[in-house]
């Protein structure tokens, strides 16, 4: 069987233990809030960078595929001979 808590002998009464625990879990809960919002304000900068890095690379391999075609439009239409 359980015991009722005590305190200095008397019996605590139901809203002095929900005001302890409360008053104990409340500061960890926001403390973890708190964390999860800066990590995720942290997540959606490294996402926004990295996009931009993509988008930047995205337009070098377009910039460099176009030159190829420029060539390949300069170039001959048949290979030279290699006949000796």
């Amino acid at each position: 069987m359980r015991r009722p808590a005590r305190y200095h002998n008397e019996q605590m009464s139901d809203t002095q233990l929900l005001t302890i625990v409360l008053a104990s879990a409340a500061p960890t809960m926001l403390t973890v809030l708190v964390g999860i919002l800066i990590n995720n304000a942290r997540l959606t900068d490294l996402r926004t960078h990295l996009d931009v890095r993509f988008a930047n690379i995205d337009q070098r391999f377009n910039d460099l595929d176009r030159r190829f075609d420029e060539m390949r439009d300069l170039s001959p239409l048949e290979p030279p001979s290699t006949r000796d």
